[in-house]
């Protein structure tokens, strides 16, 4: 099995390389999966993210108007959640990302459902992201959150290299559908 870090960098570089076109149709699709998701349906409050390098933009879910979106920002070694309305309360953050300015945070556990960007996920739940753990901190202190993770079907593997702290999310979605993993938890 290759390692994580060969596994992102292959990631990073078939994922940047997909045409315009096909990555328009596939976030497409992913969005209407989510949109037809029962647990996206009745959460009221729902966390998206800001994609940065190639991650599966999903930022006209924006535009369903009876949501709360929330993003996630970094402080310390920790991310937390803060209501955006729109892209123009973002701002570059912490590694070049775009997080929301001001505001209060949102409690984790008041998010119907989580969106977790990454560069691969697997069908147990397990992700490869960028390597800074920031997720898996967030979820296995809330073990009950609901978490999606989000990626191209190209990069959903059988099973992915893992080490003790890495957390699954409960679902998976890509252009093919939505995967209950077996880290499913509500």
């Amino acid at each position: 099995m290759l390692t994580k870090e060969e596994i992102r960098r292959d990631a990073l570089r078939r994922r940047e390389g997909l045409s315009r076109g096909t990555r328009l149709k596939f976030e497409r699709l992913i969005e209407s999966h989510i949109a037809e998701f029962p647990r996206f349906k009745w959460a009221s409050i729902i966390a998206l993210y800001a994609p940065t390098r190639g991650e599966v933009n999903i930022l006209s879910l924006l535009n369903i108007s009876d949501k709360v979106f929330v993003f996630p920002r970094v402080e310390g070694e920790y991310i937390k959640f803060y209501k955006v309305s729109s892209l123009e309360d973002l701002e570059k953050g912490k590694f070049g990302i775009m997080e929301p300015v001001g505001g209060e945070p949102v409690y984790p556990l008041d998010i119907g459902l989580v969106l977790v960007p990454g560069l691969a996920f697997d069908r147990s739940g397990f992700r490869i992201g960028y390597g800074k753990g920031y997720f898996d901190r967030l979820m296995r202190e809330y073990p009950s959150m609901t978490t999606m993770g989000v990626c191209f079907k190209a990069f959903l593997f059988d099973a992915l290299p893992r080490d003790p702290w890495d957390v699954r999310v409960s679902f998976v979605v890509t252009e093919s559908g939505v995967y209950m993993t077996r880290g499913e938890g509500s």
